[in-house]
């Protein structure tokens, strides 16, 4: 039974916001983008446990994706990749840290582009980025 005065939007809502926070508690994923709430589509399974604890093979193809975010101030940008093979990690939305060669100034919302990632130390990290051709 509701309470007084809730309706069950007002439930709907309230799970939401909790679902946020506990997705993005987790540091890598971030729901709210452009694609709002693509992310209950985006794959079958985004569980993290199913991604290997690796750090970046240097000989690793590089993986498509497209800058949702640019956040200067913390170096990170929000990309919507394909699979990274070298991270065993399905397609998703996340935020990364980017290594401090990558140049952030030069890319844009939107742009495609191609990049390498690593588990550095328990953080994803974009060690290598160029525009898509």
């Amino acid at each position: 039974m509701l309470e007084s005065g809730k309706s069950v939007l007002d439930l709907v809502f309230a799970f939401v916001q909790s679902v946020e926070f506990l997705i993005s508690s987790f540091g890598v994923l971030s729901p709210w983008n452009n694609d709002t709430y693509s992310f209950l589509t985006e794959t079958p399974s985004m569980k993290m446990g199913n991604m290997k604890d690796k750090q970046q093979d240097h000989g690793s193809a590089m993986t498509q994706g497209v800058v949702r975010k640019i956040d200067k101030e913390a170096r990170t940008l929000t990309i919507k990749h394909g699979p990274i093979k070298n991270l065993g990690m399905p397609p998703m939305t996340m935020v990364f840290q980017t290594d401090d060669s990558v140049a952030i100034d030069q890319l844009e919302t939107g742009q495609n582009i191609k990049f390498r990632a690593a588990d550095m130390n328990g953080k994803m990290t974009v060690t290598e980025v160029e525009p898509a051709s």
